[in-house]
């Protein structure tokens, strides 16, 4: 397995179980400094998603929202101002994209918000 989208899952569910409280909202957001040989499947990841519909939870419901790769939003890939990550990576634009973790993880944990 590679960074995604099989490692964010994991993770999503790990921090998810840390924080202990119910998860409302959860965002995957991924930043990657090209794809540098991380091989076939990932380009054709890339390039297959593109308008696709996508699963997204909103207000607690699964529904079909939004084309992959349309508009663009900001994430930030940092958590406070002095993290070394905010001075190396920053606040990036992000494009929503047709995995599956932003549906299958938010149903798992019964988000009560967005995904």
């Amino acid at each position: 397995a590679r960074a995604f989208p099989g490692l964010s899952n994991v993770l999503a569910m790990e921090c998810a179980d840390r924080v202990g409280d119910r998860v409302k909202d959860i965002d995957f957001s991924y930043f990657t400094a090209g794809l540098g040989g991380s091989g076939e499947v990932n380009l054709l990841i890339t390039n297959e998603g593109f308008g696709e519909p996508m699963l997204v939870f909103r207000n607690g419901k699964l529904v079909k929202r939004f084309t992959a790769g349309g508009d663009s939003r900001k994430a930030k890939f940092y958590i406070k101002d002095d993290d070394l990550s905010a001075r190396l990576v920053g606040e990036r634009p992000v494009w929503d994209w047709p995995f599956p973790e932003s549906a299958t993880v938010a149903q798992h944990l019964k988000i009560s918000g967005n995904s």
